[in-house]
């Protein structure tokens, strides 16, 4: 594992692991992308993605799902410790069979939060833009866990906190560590 000096986080890759831990936004985001993508010009075997993550960033996180889905190596995640708010939609993006979570983990699901200020057309755009983004998470959620649509956005309209089992009913992980 390396050390990465500019943010004190591991999140380089050993062994065909990457780390995403803490914060999700742009920095992470592109060294976990940049090494899912190194990770796919060495082999098509399996990718680890590890997991301990508060959330953060959606389009950050949208695309480290992109990078994941469009990898030819499938990527397997586990989560560590925490997955909440966008750390979850990763961990849930997966392959399906092999997304796993510590039986004490955390994962945390709710809807998209944000707060806007300035002029009145400024505020309608980004409103158009989050309005886009929730059909994006919801659409996510119900490909990778196979709930229904309705399920999905009335769950999101709260937080809702799973562990163990319960992430594994809701199809969010298929197995615990």
């Amino acid at each position: 594992m390396i050390r990465d000096e500019t943010t004190d986080k591991y999140i380089q890759h050993n062994n065909r692991t990457v780390f995403l831990i803490g914060e999700i936004n742009r920095e992470t985001s592109m060294k976990v992308i940049y090494n899912i993508q190194l990770l796919n010009k060495e082999s098509t075997e399996p990718i680890i993605l590890q997991i301990n993550s508060g959330g953060g960033s959606v389009e950050d996180g949208l695309a480290i799902i992109d990078i994941m889905r469009a990898s030819v190596a499938p990527v397997y995640t586990i989560a560590l410790g925490q997955a909440h708010s966008m750390a979850s939609l990763i961990l849930a993006a997966g392959k399906k069979g092999y997304r796993k979570a510590n039986k004490n983990c955390s994962i945390l699901l709710h809807q998209l939060q944000t707060g806007y200020q300035g002029k009145f057309d400024d505020v309608t755009a980004l409103y158009n833009h989050v309005n886009r983004l929730t059909d994006i998470i919801n659409d996510s959620y119900v490909t990778f866990t196979g709930q229904n649509q309705e399920k999905i956005k009335k769950d999101l309209q709260s937080t809702i906190v799973l562990m163990g089992q319960e992430a594994i009913d809701y199809g969010i992980i298929d197995n615990i560590i």
